[in-house]
């Protein structure tokens, strides 16, 4: 009786991950393309780039943030972006969608915040800092983050995925 009982459960709760995983397709990176590039990331978190470079990436939480004090942000910086410029970066748009331990979409009403420094003639790298609201500082568990940005025109993309 009791093997009858644990089976059915692993099973419902297969195929509750097999549903979250079909309705939120932004759980998991986008299928990779001919143009697209596999990011060296740290350890725990995966990238990939369409069209841009992007070297020089450190991923962490960070809690010291003074805009909405109460929640942890995830703090990604690349320190060379190659293949577009400060203004494409600006006129690009920043995405992006949390999901708990279950594989629930968790929305927030906070916005991401970026800065973006490079040199005047736009030849050169970028540099690129983005932090994303996550959690509530006092909460502990564990979130999967999937951060997108994508240039106007939406032939460039960056998509970093990290679970803190």
């Amino acid at each position: 009786m009791k093997k009858y009982i644990i089976a059915t459960l692993a099973f419902f709760n297969f195929s509750q991950q097999t549903i979250n995983a079909q309705t939120n397709p932004n759980a998991q990176l986008p299928a990779k393309l001919k143009t697209t590039a596999t990011l060296k990331m740290p350890t725990g978190v995966i990238g990939q780039a369409n069209a841009v470079n992007a070297t020089g990436i450190t991923v962490v939480v960070d809690t010291t943030i003074r805009v909405a004090p109460t929640y942890a942000y995830l703090a990604i910086d690349f320190a060379q972006v190659t293949g577009t410029n400060n203004i494409d970066i600006l006129n690009g748009t920043h995405l992006f969608w949390i999901f708990d331990k279950t594989g629930k979409e968790i929305k927030l009403p906070l916005k991401v915040l970026s800065s973006v420094k490079a040199a005047m003639e736009g030849n050169g790298p970028v540099e690129l800092k983005v932090r994303v609201p996550f959690r509530l500082k006092t909460d502990k568990n564990l979130y999967t983050i999937h951060y997108r940005w994508e240039s106007k025109d939406k032939s460039r993309n960056i998509d970093v995925l990290t679970t803190k």
